[in-house]
């Protein structure tokens, strides 16, 4: 039994770490893409190259590691669409949306209340109250994003932009349930691979409708002060912000699960308000700060009712807990 409570405590280490790292690479897509935005490119061409750009990088290897696991790949077929339709197609198109109008800490503060719609989704799923530290978690969550949006504050934020990262929230939060609910024993690269060419088609196929538009240019683009060539910072969104990052997270999540996953994933937000700061020169006003803070501390409470409900038999564990 302690070999087996070990090997658990080893496996959410593991997950842990996978899911900081998930959060420290994604945090540089936010300054790569308002770089690319600023050059002229829409945020769904940005998400067609690096959903596509990524998907092929990994094909290759992703087919290797199938070794004769197809069956099960044609019956998770449906998860995967999900998870590549809306969970990385929906956020990341109105996440690059939301920061043409939005600073990038902003957006990704809105986007990051998905734990709690994570938290609410699997409460109504399991016919469970929420402990009430985790109401009392979900109020200062709340609060927070009314800090961080400014309300009455300098007027600096933008409707629109407020209803793309909103909506980005939305689809952040079924990537998590989609990512949890599709079989651990597809090899994490294989999944991503298929969920991120999902996710570039699917785009592009809406694309072709008019709904939206997709442009790019070859204009040099203008990252902390220097001008470089539009193949740099593409780069980086495709190889470090998408492939390094969505592999992470999906072993993360397949390890903690859901709930606990999303919320490791927070720490993005440490990571963003540095890369911001440094490669796209926003500092954020106090009120922001304040904000953050708060959010990020109801969010911990929403974790620690969730853990209080698990030790009182009143919510069931996620995999290693």
């Amino acid at each position: 039994m302690s070999t087996s409570r070990s090997t658990g405590a080893s496996a959410a280490t593991l997950g842990i770490w996978l899911g900081i790292v998930s959060a420290a690479t994604s945090s540089i897509s936010g300054p790569m893409a308002r770089s690319l935005t600023d050059a002229g490119w829409t945020p769904a061409a940005l998400t067609i190259a690096r959903a596509l750009g990524a998907g092929a990088l990994m094909l290759v290897p992703a087919v290797v590691m199938m070794r004769g696991q197809w069956e099960l790949a044609r019956h998770e077929s449906g998860r995967i669409l999900l998870l590549g339709g809306v969970g990385v197609a929906g956020t990341s198109v109105c996440y690059y949306n939301a920061i043409t109008l939005l600073p990038i800490s902003v957006a990704l503060l809105i986007q990051y209340s998905a734990p709690v719609l994570v938290l609410g989704y699997t409460s109504v799923r399991r016919r469970r109250v929420p402990h009430r530290t985790t109401l009392t978690g979900v109020a200062l969550a709340m609060l927070g994003l009314v800090l961080v949006v400014g309300v009455g504050g300098s007027g600096d934020t933008d409707a629109t932009g407020l209803i793309w990262a909103a909506c980005g929230s939305v689809c952040f939060a079924t990537y998590f349930v989609a990512s949890e609910a599709v079989s651990p024993d597809l090899p994490a690269v294989a999944v991503t691979a298929a969920a991120l060419l999902v996710a570039g088609v699917t785009v592009g196929a809406v694309c072709l409708t008019g709904i939206i538009e997709a442009t790019a240019t070859t204009r040099a683009v203008e990252l902390a002060s220097w001008s470089m060539s539009w193949i740099w910072p593409l780069a980086l969104l495709v190889v470090v912000a998408t492939v390094i990052t969505y592999t992470a997270s999906l072993v993360s999540v397949s390890i903690l699960g859901a709930r606990v996953s999303s919320f490791v994933l927070l720490s993005e937000l440490a990571f963003a308000v540095l890369t911001a700061w440094a490669l796209a020169g926003e500092t954020p006003r106090w009120m922001q700060l304040v904000g953050g803070a708060v959010l990020v501390g109801g969010i911990v409470l929403v974790r620690l009712g969730d853990a209080e409900a698990q030790h009182t038999g009143l919510l069931e564990p996620d995999p290693v807990e």
